[in-house]
């Protein structure tokens, strides 16, 4: 039995070299297998220790990896004379001890020009690959097969026969008849230990692939779950996005027949209000006639000139019709269940003319017809097509220029202003200054006036431009987006003259600037300002 020791490089072949020091302790025992760097003392030249460890043993392993030479930097670790691998070949060749070269990882003897001087004979050194499972074990038997015969003494050859020397080749010409020759021994201990010892390594195996099969079946359920989700999410985003196209068209669509429907009712209400305007002239000219009429003195001279003084503005000079004087009336426009609420009313009398929001048509000809002095229009009905061509009619009309147009909440609250105040006494804002005239929609519910250029103010803490004011609310322009009917907190003025109240946003108008970022402008309603506050700041800042 012989005793052996293992030599290696741990970065290169700690772990096959652990394996194959097992394989041998199971064959010869542990007091006869001996590695290299497990039991060197501490303080002791571990030169001498190695050569004392290696002259104890009857073979030399030399494990043989990939990273054996491990060259650094150009060099071979071989080149180092404290290398330990370099020692304790160099004892094993002083000592004429046997060395095996065994090769794992698909490595090869190194030429003879990369090792030292001292340890070159080691090159040409027989030995035995030893590969992984599954020939692992079949590569084994041939090493210990050759490990075999050293350690035990020789028979005494024959006298015609020399005897073998030491350095003579380990290795059995033919490993297959040493084999056959341990099949006809039999199975031994060891031959049955590795039986074991391989089934359970197959278990082991067909578990460990089973596990992996298990991982890698998972794995590619969870990748297809998630290829499943995002192809449901695009195809969500795709639906989404089609559906959003599909509405932006119909909604297209929808605003340019509402346009053109607004075009219409604004072509046909001035057609309405030219044949008007046409037929209050004719009526003029017959009550001309009428008052001029036989029996008076010099009536026929009287009636051309009556007629001619009607027809002069229009036909002969070309001079543009000029407006009125509005009637002592008011008319009313809202939703048909106000309209029910002002008429049932007992402050209700004949000053006071009132349409349903669906008549608009009707409502436009009695004020052309009748040019009262306020036209009254619920919020709801402005905020319409027929509200803005009733708006957009008046305001085109000379004749009523004089007309005042005024927006409540529901008109049906009217009667109950009238109560408090007197209507043309409530039309008068005791603000200092001239008013302006009606904004874009024509609309108002007080006097506004025109503040300095540049007036600074705050909406919701963002700066922006305050360009009117009145005494229940103010119109702004700035970069700040805003939406109807959004509540908002305004401080107007600098320290110490500030004023601060909060506000609702009543319109919304979006005024885009070419190149540079739009702007918005909007008109507010004051909740809580201070009306004294608002009066100081309007005389202070006032554009004269």
């Amino acid at each position: 039995m012989p005793k052996t020791f293992v030599c290696h490089r741990r970065e290169d072949t700690a772990d096959v070299t652990g394996r194959i020091f097992d394989r041998l302790v199971m064959d010869y025992g542990g007091q006869q297998i001996l590695k290299d760097l497990d039991s060197i003392p501490l303080g002791v030249d571990f030169r001498e220790y190695l050569g004392r460890m290696v002259g104890e043993c009857d073979v030399f392993l030399a494990v043989i990896g990939p990273r054996w030479l491990n060259a650094e930097g150009g060099t071979s670790r071989l080149e180092d004379a404290r290398d330990f691998v370099r020692i304790e070949i160099e004892s094993a060749l002083a000592r004429e001890i046997p060395i095996v070269p065994l090769f794992v990882g698909g490595a090869s003897m190194p030429s003879e020009e990369d090792v030292p001087e001292s340890i070159r004979s080691f090159v040409y050194r027989n030995g035995v690959p030893v590969r992984p499972d599954p020939d692992f074990h079949r590569d084994m038997d041939r090493v210990i097969a050759g490990l075999d015969g050293y350690g035990r003494p020789a028979p005494p050859p024959p006298a015609e026969t020399a005897t073998l020397s030491r350095a003579e080749p380990i290795l059995p010409a033919d490993p297959d008849s040493h084999h056959d020759a341990e099949r006809e021994r039999g199975p031994t201990y060891a031959d049955r230990t590795l039986a074991d010892e391989l089934a359970a390594a197959q278990e082991r195996h067909y578990a460990e692939l089973a596990r992996l099969e298990a991982e890698a079946a998972e794995s590619r359920d969870i990748a297809t779950r998630d290829a499943q989700a995002r192809a449901d999410a695009t195809l969500a985003a795709e639906q989404r996005r089609v559906r959003a196209e599909v509405e932006l068209a119909m909604l297209a669509a929808r605003l340019a027949t509402a346009e053109e429907r607004h075009h219409a009712e604004i072509a046909h209400l001035e057609t309405e209000a030219a044949e008007n305007r046409d037929a209050a002239t004719r009526d003029a000219r017959a009550r001309a006639d009428t008052q001029a009429g036989p029996g008076r003195m010099g009536s026929g001279k009287r009636r051309d000139t009556a007629a001619s003084d009607i027809e002069t503005p229009q036909h002969h000079t070309g001079m543009p019709e000029l407006p009125t004087p509005p009637m002592a009336l008011t008319i009313l426009i809202g939703a048909e269940d106000e309209v029910q609420t002002v008429e049932s009313d007992p402050d209700f009398d004949t000053n006071i003319r009132v349409f349903a929001d669906t008549d608009a048509i009707r409502a436009l000809r009695c004020i052309s017809r009748e040019r009262p002095r306020v036209v009254v229009l619920g919020r709801a009905f402005v905020g319409t097509l027929r509200g803005a061509a009733l708006v957009n009619g008046i305001k085109t009309d000379r004749t009523l220029a004089n007309t005042q147009i005024r927006v409540i909440r529901r008109v049906s609250d009217y009667l109950c202003l009238v109560r408090r105040t007197d209507p043309q006494a409530a039309s008068d804002d005791p603000m200092p200054g001239e008013p302006l005239p009606a904004d874009y929609l024509g609309t108002r519910e007080a006097r506004r006036y025109k503040l300095r250029p540049g007036f600074e103010a705050r909406i919701d803490g963002n700066p922006t431009t305050l360009v009117e004011l009145s005494g229940r609310g103010a119109q702004l322009v700035g970069s700040t987006v805003l939406r109807m009917e959004q509540r908002v907190r305004l401080v107007m003025g600098t320290a110490p003259e500030v004023v601060r109240c909060s506000a609702i946003v009543v319109w919304v108008s979006f005024e885009p600037q070419g190149k540079r970022a739009p702007r918005y402008r909007a008109g507010t309603q004051f909740i809580d300002a201070d009306p004294k506050a608002i009066q100081d700041l309007l005389r202070r800042h006032l554009r004269h």
